[in-house]
């Protein structure tokens, strides 16, 4: 089997993905098994720490397209090949969802040390967009502007 093949590295890309989402969950699983009976309610100056994952969500996803192309055109170079396009999308990839992750991790804290479950929902919401970003063949066709004969590779 061979290592380089641009469907192997998908399906790499594939599982770096979602590990990226799964200690977020697991630790949102975590907080809301030990604060099940808490209050909701956040008062004085934890208020401000329980918007601050909704004000960052909000400045990641503005920013992360543009990171994304930033990121995708610097490590590409001129004339590239596959492999460059690849190396170059799945560099770009972990970067842009590594913000979301680390989000998604503040919005856990956020919650253990508020005791409310409002920034959990930020996760399901950041679980979304995981979905919504998951690495497809026909979005790397889309994104990275593949000819006939990279397209062929996939098969």
């Amino acid at each position: 089997m061979e290592t380089n093949n641009p469907k192997n590295h998908l399906h790499s890309l594939k599982i770096i993905h979602f590990s990226l989402l799964a200690f977020p969950v697991f630790a949102s699983l975590f907080v809301l098994w030990n604060n099940m009976g808490t209050s909701s309610e956040v008062e004085g100056e934890m208020k401000f720490l329980q918007l601050a994952p909704s004000v960052l969500l909000l400045i990641v996803f503005l920013i992360s397209g543009t990171l994304f192309n930033t990121i995708y055109r610097n490590s590409v170079g001129s004339n590239p090949n596959l492999r460059k396009k690849m190396a170059a999308y799945s560099s770009a990839h972990i970067a842009k969802m590594a913000l979301y992750e680390g989000i998604a991790l503040f919005a856990v804290v956020v919650s253990y040390l508020t005791g409310s479950i409002y920034n959990l929902g930020l996760i399901v919401l950041i679980i979304f967009i995981f979905l919504k970003e998951k690495p497809s063949i026909v979005k790397l066709e889309d994104r990275l502007n593949l000819s006939p004969e990279e397209r062929e590779q996939f098969n």
